[in-house]
């Protein structure tokens, strides 16, 4: 999920989040982080040159991902990284540089509009260069589709499926609202209007124990006069009773929640940089408490337990993390340069590997991370869906049998500060795609 702040902070959140030299003070934490940024149009070329202070903060991003560039001279996101950074600061023949390099390494990175290339859109060199990664790129696009949510104004985030009960749950960004979908395909609303339920994000079954989470937020769409508000809500799933609302006052925008084996929690705060687990001590429900302390983490989004319950995968703008669930210590999964693990959304586990929707750098692909048996290192990347017709920034996905239920197309762009939504005359339902987990 993406959030916006103000023109001031985006270029210094975006290097933030990049994982690059982290910034002093509030600006560090309201400047947010790649995969929460780049859908509005606050990140546009053309804005930053309109505003000094935007520009000056694209310059100052450039230069931290230099110098995060010494250390990993070819890592393929902080080149794309440094190619987004210079359009948004003006450099048009540095931009357009900068992506044909990282177009000939065929990684993947395909930007879309409203992903800070704006001003370069009409470019005629800037086009040759998107019609060549085109060309280029690997298509996947043989999914099918699950189903299709009724309304196009619902813009879902989060999706997850009740095996026991076969059911679907999927949150709604702008509504404020959980839809359930049963096993005949009728939808009905889980949550109700009393519930309290910002902007929901994450939403994740803990069927052994009958729980439904879901992350709540108005970081990313608020309310005129509406106070900051960050909350973990806790359903009964059988009887759809809100057991407990958690409030988070000192998070910045809360966005996903993983269940481990026995029951754990951990939710991430991607503006802050930060994961949360859930301590059981105080209560049947217990409270939010650090894990991951904040501005730790770049862009701390998508995670999911280990299936021994120890460790906890989070993805980040620049890649993944794992997390010691005992200690909150944390190391970056080592990779090769060529493949792209930054800005991944949602995260799974599947057959020992890790299964990622990624946006903001293309219009949407699902990969499959080959994880090495200590879960230290990511050995390859297979692209398990990409350039399917449907995929227009895919957000979250479940796991379905053999196959990942991915939002498709959320429509979480049109979406704007107020929680209004743009063209809404051209808004189509979200497709939810069966994306196939294996691959010859």
């Amino acid at each position: 999920m993406r959030v916006v702040t103000g023109r001031a902070s985006v270029a210094a959140g975006l290097a933030a989040a990049a994982g690059l030299a982290p910034v002093a003070g509030p600006a560090a934490v309201a400047g947010l982080a790649v995969a929460l940024i780049l859908s509005s149009t606050l990140a546009s070329t053309a804005l930053a040159q309109e505003d000094p202070a935007a520009r000056a903060h694209a310059e100052q991003a450039i230069r931290q991902v230099e110098a995060a560039l010494e250390k990993r001279p070819n890592d393929g996101v902080l080149q794309y990284y440094m190619a987004m950074f210079n359009a948004q600061a003006g450099h048009r023949d540095r931009a357009i540089e900068w992506l044909r390099r990282v177009a000939q390494r065929r990684m993947g990175f395909h930007p879309t509009p409203g992903s800070g290339f704006d001003s370069l859109w009409g470019d005629e060199e800037f086009q040759k260069v998107l019609g060549e990664i085109a060309a280029n790129e690997t298509r996947v696009d043989d999914a099918r589709e699950a189903f299709r949510l009724p309304d196009a104004k619902f813009v879902p985030e989060g999706i997850d499926y009740d095996p026991k009960g076969k059911r679907h749950f999927i949150g709604s960004v702008t509504q404020r609202r959980i839809l359930q979908r049963s096993r005949n395909g009728t939808f009905a609303d889980f949550s109700r209007t009393t519930d309290g339920l910002k902007s929901v994000l994450g939403v994740r079954v803990d069927a052994p124990r009958g729980l439904l989470y879901a992350v709540s937020t108005n970081s990313f769409a608020r309310a005129t006069n509406e106070g900051v508000d960050n909350a973990l809500f806790v359903y009964d799933l059988k009887t759809a009773a809100l057991r407990a609302r958690l409030r988070v006052p000192e998070a910045v925008s809360l966005n996903d929640v993983a269940v481990g084996p026995r029951g754990e929690v951990a939710v991430s705060d991607s503006g802050a940089g930060t994961i949360y687990v859930l301590d059981p001590a105080p209560g049947p429900i217990g409270e939010l408490i650090f894990l991951v302390p904040p501005r730790r983490l770049s862009s701390s989004n998508g995670l999911v337990f280990a299936p021994d319950g120890t460790r906890l995968f989070v993805a980040t703008a620049t890649g993944i993390v794992a997390v010691d669930v005992a200690s909150g210590e944390f190391q970056r999964l080592a990779q090769p340069d060529d493949i792209a693990t930054g800005a991944i959304d949602g995260l799974y586990v599947h057959d020992g590997d890790l299964i990622g929707v990624q946006n903001v750098i293309c219009p949407g692909r699902v990969v499959r991370l080959d994880i090495d048996e200590e879960g230290r290192a990511i050995r390859g990347l297979t692209v398990l869906q990409a350039y399917h017709q449907a995929l227009d920034e895919p957000t979250t996905g479940t796991i379905v049998g053999k196959s990942l239920h991915v939002i498709a197309n959320s429509s979480v762009a049109r979406v704007a500060p107020d929680g209004s939504l743009r063209d809404e005359a051209t808004l189509e339902p979200a497709s939810i795609l069966a994306v196939p987990l294996s691959r010859p």
